[in-house]
């Protein structure tokens, strides 16, 4: 019996995630406009990054988990398809992917599975999920994240992509708990912070910015972010944290 309240517990504190969450036309007019802004200064910054190796290649993350950034990702990379552009949003949290349940898509075949090759990119990649967006999912979960985003295929997939795609979104886990995107991201034209108030103290952000700029990855800029998942009643109550912070032992800083 105390299995079964602690299971219904859990399921209730589990975070919603849905297509509701996502942008649409029952989306109100100042949640999109704060998208379209987003994406209008997101343009300046990567225009000012033309010499990055992949200049239409960028990756989304936080300070800390709670913020936001997946589902500021998803809508992000929905407000750039808006403008006839051929996008691709990537799921690079390969410890704690969401994007499958935002878009309501299977899991079994993603980034994981194209990079140690056990599936191809043409059938992993789900065409189409909105209009001129693409989506590659995170696919099952790995033993080694770091490992695998850091390696020479991961590389190698975002330079295909990069000659794909007009755009390319990746979403990746919050900098000060694992150093996943880091692998990478010096070869993207940068880094775009979700913050959340409630959320992300002043020394976090200040430490995600300093791991930022010590592994030579250009930072794009900052938005605040979560407003939208506050008003949907998403709720992460910790449990996206304690599964950074417990189950791939990683010490949280205060």
């Amino acid at each position: 019996m105390a299995m079964s309240k602690k299971s219904d517990k859990k399921k209730k504190n589990a975070p919603n995630y849905s297509p509701d969450m996502l942008l649409g036309p029952k989306t109100s007019f100042q949640v999109t406009e704060s998208y379209k802004t987003l994406r209008t200064n997101l343009l300046f910054a990567l225009a000012a990054s033309e010499d990055a190796e992949l200049k239409n290649v960028f990756a989304v993350s936080s300070s800390l988990p709670g913020e936001g950034k997946s589902t500021s990702s998803a809508n992000l990379a929905i407000a750039m398809s808006q403008m006839n552009a051929k996008v691709l949003l990537l799921d690079a949290d390969l410890r704690k992917p969401v994007q499958h349940k935002l878009f309501g898509v299977g899991n079994v075949r993603g980034l994981s599975g194209v990079l140690i090759g056990d599936c191809m990119l043409d059938v992993a990649i789900k065409k189409d999920v909105r209009p001129n967006l693409d989506l590659l999912t995170s696919g099952k979960i790995p033993s080694n994240p770091s490992e695998l985003l850091g390696s020479k295929p991961m590389l190698k997939l975002l330079h295909e992509l990069s000659g794909m795609y007009d755009y390319v979104i990746l979403d990746t886990p919050p900098i000060t708990i694992v150093s996943d995107v880091l692998t990478f991201a010096p070869h993207t034209a940068g880094i775009l912070l979700a913050v959340c108030p409630t959320v992300c103290k002043h020394d976090h952000l200040e430490s995600a910015i300093e791991g930022v700029k010590l592994a030579g990855v250009n930072l794009l800029g900052a938005f605040l972010s979560n407003s939208m998942n506050q008003s949907l009643g998403l709720s992460y109550n910790g449990k996206y944290g304690n599964h950074y912070y417990k189950k791939y032992g990683y010490q949280y800083k205060s």
